[in-house]
């Protein structure tokens, strides 16, 4: 009789709130009913109706009874272990089946790690659903930065029902097992297994960073294949079977410390359609690294454009209808990684000559952002310039400003801007200078 007490344990945060933990993006399937027999039929090889990762299920008085051999009680680390405690906030994604639902989630709290003498780590919730406070213990190795976990260790244990879970090193992935003849569909189960080859688990210290290392999943990869993914995950301790959750990435980073910050990007080019609506693009190299050349985690930076004498710019919804709502001058991961308009190496900008009125006269930049939990670092704007003798022309000159206009989107004069407005300034000899603002 299969059991689910240390599974509920382990998911009492995967769809319900948390001080500890926050769920950032969820992705759920259901689609993993109980088969009928014509669906059995379809999906062919009765094997695949028996899956030994279903959930435990307790007896009908809600106690599971003890098996009848007495069983080897494991070693837990539960009180904290003598050394130096840092916290860490601690992002990542993470796969779990709970009952007939299957989901694949982004998360961030906070982990606590203890270095210790003799170059012993000891590291608090491995994994981000376990919130009883128990440890496990490795090594840190100073020269090459890696922290070893050897696998198998006991993270939780349930005396009254005599099992508990083991962390080791695993993998998950969807096997179709039949067909859906109402829908037309085919239906998968989620399926996870440990390998047993992999004994450690290994985490890269870089500066105020610690990095999951060997970890595979993708929040964001299409449906069935997001179901493929590998990293520490739990057992049970009394037949070793997946206790349905994995979790896949880790980036944390010390509290104490914030988030790294950026190296500065590149602004490599430009080009103009030279036509009054038509798209132009910016493109630039954003960084892979801090200003330490540490490694940064990608879906951690976000990027604004600035313009001229370090304006912001501001993207219109209206251009961008089928990816914004809002006007918007920054650019997040989650719109630059899957994205047509905003990519993680160009940008497309609309409108940009109109009524012969361009975005900017002299250079056009970026800056980037790097954000962990509520803490965000950035790096320097850098600049293209694009047309670097009206630059130097207008220093040169040390023009005297002689008149401030302000026009709407129609080129009707305004006495103040308001929302998106075209700042006209001239100088006493005569030349002008237009820039888009914002209020």
């Amino acid at each position: 009789m299969k059991k689910i007490l240390l599974f509920l344990v382990v998911m009492t945060q995967v769809i319900g709130s948390s001080a500890s933990v926050q769920v950032k993006s969820q992705r759920v399937s259901k689609n993993h009913r109980p088969l009928s027999q014509n669906e059995k039929i379809a999906g062919g090889n009765s094997q695949n109706m028996i899956t030994p990762q279903l959930e435990r299920v307790l007896t009908e008085d809600g106690v599971q009874p003890n098996d009848s051999d007495p069983v080897d009680v494991p070693t837990v680390i539960s009180e904290t272990p003598e050394g130096t405690l840092l916290t860490y906030h601690r992002t990542g994604g993470y796969i779990y089946h709970k009952f007939m639902e299957t989901g694949i989630t982004e998360f961030e709290d906070d982990m606590n790690v203890v270095f210790a003498d003799g170059g012993k780590v000891y590291i608090q919730n491995p994994i981000t659903t376990l919130t009883n406070g128990n440890w496990v213990e490795g090594t840190y190795n100073q020269e090459t930065g890696i922290i070893s976990i050897p696998i198998g260790q006991c993270v939780s244990w349930m005396a009254n029902y005599g099992y508990g879970g083991l962390l080791v090193w695993g993998h998950t992935w969807y096997e179709q097992i039949g067909w859906d003849y109402d829908y037309d569909e085919p239906v998968y189960w989620l399926n996870g297994a440990y390998d047993p080859d992999v004994t450690e688990i290994r985490y890269k210290v870089e500066g105020n960073t610690i990095t999951l290392l060997d970890g595979q999943g993708d929040v964001w990869a299409p449906y069935p294949e997001w179901g493929n993914t590998a990293g520490p995950c739990l057992i049970y301790t009394d037949n070793h079977e997946w206790a349905n959750v994995l979790q896949f990435s880790t980036v944390a980073v010390l509290t104490d410390q914030g988030p790294a910050v950026p190296a500065n990007p590149t602004a490599d080019e430009w080009y103009d359609s030279g036509d009054e609506y038509g798209a132009c693009r910016f493109n630039f190299t954003l960084p892979t690294t801090d200003v330490d050349g540490n490694p940064i985690n990608p879906e951690n930076l976000s990027y604004s454009i600035y313009l001229d004498n370090d304006s912001l710019y501001t993207f219109d919804y209206f251009y961008y209808y089928d990816e914004l709502d809002d006007y918007t001058t920054v650019i997040p991961y989650s719109l630059y990684s899957d994205g047509y308009d905003f990519t993680d190496h160009c940008v497309y900008l609309y409108g940009t000559n109109y009524c012969d009125w361009p975005i900017f006269t002299w250079r056009i930049g970026i800056k980037v952002y790097y954000t962990v939990g509520s803490i965000t670092n950035e790096s320097d704007i850098v600049y293209l310039e694009v047309f670097p003798n009206t630059a130097i022309n207008e220093v040169s000159a040390g023009k005297t400003v002689a008149n401030v206009s302000y026009y709407n989107l129609a080129g009707q004069k305004v006495t103040q801007p308001q929302g998106m407005t075209i700042k006209v300034t001239t100088y006493t000899d005569g030349s002008s200078s237009r820039i888009k603002v914002i209020k």
